[in-house]
Formats: C-alpha cells, structure tokens, sequence
C-alpha cells in the first residue's frame, strides 16, 4: 500500500523538475560574449610581446626557413662543386643567423705530386672532396640585398686513381664572407671569399652560390605572413604595423 500511495508523488516531481531548471539556465554558457575592444587589444599586445622573444620562442626551425643551393669554390689552381643545404635558426630583427652543411667534390682528377725521396718524386690522379658544416649572419642592407659572414668546420678527403697509396686528409677550417642577393623570396645569389685548407691546393678561394628558398615552393597561405596584431611581415621578418581603427577615422 504503501509505494501505491508515492506513485502520485513521483509523478508530480517528475512534472515540476523541468520548471525548476528552464533550457535558459544551461544555454547561458553555451552562448558568445559580446565583442569588447579594449580586451581584443589587450589579447594582441600580448601576443605581440611573445613574438619579440625571439623566432626560437616560436620555432623558426621548419621547411619555410630552408634553401637548396648549388656551390662553386674556386681559384688559380682548383676548383670544386657541390650543394649546400640551409636552415634559418633565428631571425629577429637585425639578427639573421643560418646554418649550412654541405658537401663538395672536385669535378677532375687533379695531378698531385708525393716526395718519395730527397729529390724525387712520383705523380698521382687524385679525387678530392670537401664535407662540413657552418653557421653565417646576414646584415640586411635593403630588402634584397645585404652582406654575410661566418665560420664553420669540415673534412675533406680523397683517392689516388690506379693505386691504395693513402692521400693526405684532414680536418679543416671554414672561414667565409661576402654579399648576397635575394630575387623577391625565391632564388639567392651568393659572392665572396672562403679559406679552407685543402692538400696540393691553395687555401684561398672564390666562393660562388645559387639557392633556392623551400618558401617559394610552399601553397601561399595569406594568414601565415600576418601578426597577431593585424600587421604584415616584411622580408627579414619585422612587423609592419597596421593602424588602429581609431586612428582612421579620428
């Protein structure tokens, strides 16, 4: 008799239990605030102080920061060829720092000459290579053109054709600079000077490159190129502001 009696009561609480929680309570969460400008522009100077910590801060080592070039070193007695791969690792404001690995052969077999004795000695066809890597700073002058230095270290080695005889291979030095040109993001001319030391060679060359940037090859994305603050970003990346609209129609 008794849970016959507390039908009724459950049937009555299960009626009023919608009235006591209405949908309003639940889609109060649920809907946008409205637009406040002045927490929008709080939003982007904050963001926009992030990116004064560096490009490091926001991880500048990616695709969009490397380049793919072809090499030539050169002077009186000898040249070589080769490629070169190259990573931005910062770029923030006047500090535009690379790092480059790459890897030269000699186009020919050269005649070398090994002393055997006091006064002799005998003639060999040597192949020659040159491997490294170094890290170089551009100083920007325009939007395309500027000038770099740097330094780095490799190895290079080599073979005597017809024979086992060792040849002499060693680590070595790799100092350069010059100038540079940039053709709107795309492909980069390189000049200048480079020491490496290299057997039967002289140690000075003529260093000469042709790159090209993975940026041009990658979709154009229209956002990517903008700061949180609405600017745009020039070529060594720095912010070109954009003005308030305040600013506009005061």
């Amino acid at each position: 008799m008794l849970h016959r009696a507390a039908i009724p009561c459950v049937i009555a609480f299960a009626l009023a239990l919608p009235g006591a929680f209405p949908p309003s309570a639940f889609a109060a969460d649920e809907q946008p605030a409205p637009y406040d400008p002045y927490n929008m522009k709080k939003l982007n100077e904050a963001a926009a102080l992030r990116e004064k910590k560096g490009c490091l801060q926001d991880s500048c080592i990616s695709s969009s920061g490397a380049a793919l070039g072809f090499d030539m070193i050169f002077n009186t007695k000898d040249v070589f060829l080769g490629l070169r791969y190259g990573q931005t690792l910062v770029r923030k404001g006047v500090i535009d720092l690379n790092a480059d690995v790459f890897f030269y052969f000699r186009p020919f077999e050269k005649a070398s000459f090994e002393q055997t004795g006091p006064t002799t000695y005998n003639q060999y066809r040597e192949k020659r290579y040159i491997t490294g890597a170094k890290v170089s700073q551009k100083f920007w002058m325009s939007e395309s053109l500027g000038l770099y230095g740097g330094a780095g270290y490799g190895y290079t080695f080599g073979s005597f054709e017809g024979t086992d005889r060792p040849t002499h291979d060693r680590w070595t030095p790799h100092y350069c600079g010059g100038a540079f040109y940039s053709f709107a993001k795309m492909v980069n001319l390189e000049g200048g000077y480079q020491f490496t030391k290299i057997p039967h060679s002289p140690d000075h060359f003529i260093f000469a490159s042709i790159s090209c940037s993975f940026e041009a090859l990658m979709p154009a994305d229209t956002d990517k190129d903008k700061k949180p603050g609405g600017g745009d970003t020039n070529r060594r990346g720095l912010e070109t502001p954009k003005p308030d609209a305040k600013d506009v129609f005061r």
